[in-house]
């Protein structure tokens, strides 16, 4: 049996090991709370301070991969391909070689994205010649463009220079001289019409109702003008319009009334006489082809004018 003695000294060591129960005291309480509210702003711009921290970490770094991804991408997406394809032979005004060049120096490397097919067809089209059949731009670094080039087919004399046009009335050049036998003369007399007021790659003469809109009008209507006719003349004082054949009929187109009010009805139904003018002449003799005029005009029967054309073979114009 243990001594007293023992137990004491057991009892005392537990005392010492084991935490006594705190007393409940006021006071320290008191001393905690102040202590508290002291610390409070100090610990409220510390975390207001780490939240800062963190959200520009976070912004920064969202704002380096946006901006490494953009990079990446207009890197990846440059323009590296050029193809040009032209329709037609555009070795005579060397259409091929000027499209290459003037795409490779204004858009090669430049950011696919950035390059706008407005742009494209502003920069082709200095060059009166280019015809623009497609254009294209291909995912992620490649334009496609195919061209034609325009012909000359008629060259405009108004009594000074030439004016040279394509078969959609494209102003293409401007020179002194007539041009080739594959171009058709239109000569003008007394015509509204200012040449020199057009600018290169404009279409001229398609607006408004005048002698030359008339004239396209009545060219497209044939179905092989560019075969059988070789001269044209716009007679605005007589307002008439010729078509000389290569057999040697003139096609007359009179457009002239007596009453202004009729002028635009009349232009109209003259127009529209052309395919019965082409029957005419395709059923003229050989002898009738070699001279004098199919004649094309708006008659007034007494009772007022007629509501179509009359068209006839003579052999002196009246």
């Amino acid at each position: 049996m243990r001594s007293f003695a023992y137990r004491q000294r057991l009892r005392t060591h537990r005392r010492k090991v084991e935490s006594p129960r705190r007393r409940y005291s006021p006071r320290g309480d008191l001393i905690l709370a102040v202590s508290f509210i002291r610390d409070l702003p100090r610990g409220l711009r510390l975390r207001e301070r780490t939240m800062r921290h963190r959200i520009l970490i976070t912004v920064s770094t969202v704002v380096v991969f946006l901006l490494a991804a953009f990079v990446s991408f207009v890197w990846l997406t440059r323009v590296r391909y050029v193809y040009v394809k032209v329709a037609n032979d555009g070795a005579e005004n060397g259409i091929y070689e000027y499209a290459k060049k003037t795409l490779d120096e204004n858009f090669e490397g430049k950011s696919f994205v950035f390059v706008d097919k407005n742009e494209i067809e502003t920069v082709l089209r200095k060059n009166p010649y280019v015809e623009i059949v497609s254009l294209k731009k291909v995912f992620p670094d490649k334009i496609e463009v195919e061209l034609s080039e325009r012909k000359e087919c008629f060259s405009v004399y108004d009594g000074d220079k030439y004016y040279f046009l394509d078969n959609k009335y494209h102003l293409l050049r401007i020179g002194a001289e007539r041009g080739g036998e594959t171009v058709t003369e239109i000569s003008l007399t007394e015509v509204d019409l200012d040449m020199s007021s057009a600018a290169l790659g404009q279409t001229v003469g398609n607006k408004g109702q005048n002698l030359f809109t008339y004239m396209t009008s009545i060219y497209d209507g044939l179905t092989y003008a560019h075969t059988i006719i070789n001269g044209i003349e716009i007679d605005g004082r007589r307002e008439r319009i010729y078509f000389y054949t290569r057999t040697g009929v003139t096609m007359s187109f009179r457009f002239w009334t007596y009453n202004s009010a009729h002028r635009i009805a009349t232009a109209r139904i003259i127009c529209d006489s052309v395919k019965e003018v082409e029957e005419k002449y395709n059923s003229c003799s050989e002898y009738q082809k070699k001279n004098g005029f199919i004649l094309s005009l708006r008659k007034d029967s007494g009772e007022g004018l007629e509501d179509k054309a009359t068209v006839y073979w003579d052999g002196t114009e009246n």
